[in-house]
């Protein structure tokens, strides 16, 4: 039996992988490059909203090249590998989309493994949204520091 599960293991990890053959988004992924600041959350359609001073905590994303960083009060949560692809979003046309590299989480008790939630992009100015492509996603904006 134990066999059983180690070949289904394999085979969702495999599936899961990383698509080489996708082609990656570099400008897309270069125009995230420094550190924005976390605004808010919202999860679509409540009216809840979710900032540093509800939360009494502050993030922040440094993008650099193939990695991004996030600080939460100033203390290193992780840094991951990425890229960016322009696929279809459930929202409707194509977005940017961040692919994180070997990121899996524990879905269940019975530790079946999923890919982490896909989330698309959008930089509108000074400001980034960040937008999980699940119905009523969360949507989290960021602010580019201003530079004095």
């Amino acid at each position: 039996m134990k066999k059983y599960y180690l070949l289904l293991f394999i085979a969702v990890l495999s599936s899961c992988s990383n698509n080489d053959s996708e082609p990656k988004n570099t400008e897309a992924q270069e125009s995230l490059r420094g550190r924005w600041n976390w605004v808010k959350t919202t999860k679509e359609p409540s009216t809840i909203v979710l900032t540093p001073a509800s939360q009494n905590k502050t993030t922040v994303l440094e993008f650099s090249g193939n990695s991004v960083k996030e600080y939460e009060n100033g203390t290193l949560l992780y840094d991951r590998k990425f890229s960016v692809v322009k696929k279809p979003s459930i929202y409707g046309g194509e977005k940017n989309m961040f692919v994180f590299e070997g990121v899996y989480t524990f879905a269940n008790k019975s530790s079946q493994i999923a890919p982490t939630v896909i989330s698309s992009f959008e930089i509108i100015g000074d400001k980034l949204y960040i937008r999980q492509e699940i119905q009523n996603g969360i949507i989290s904006e960021y602010e580019r520091p201003k530079i004095d």
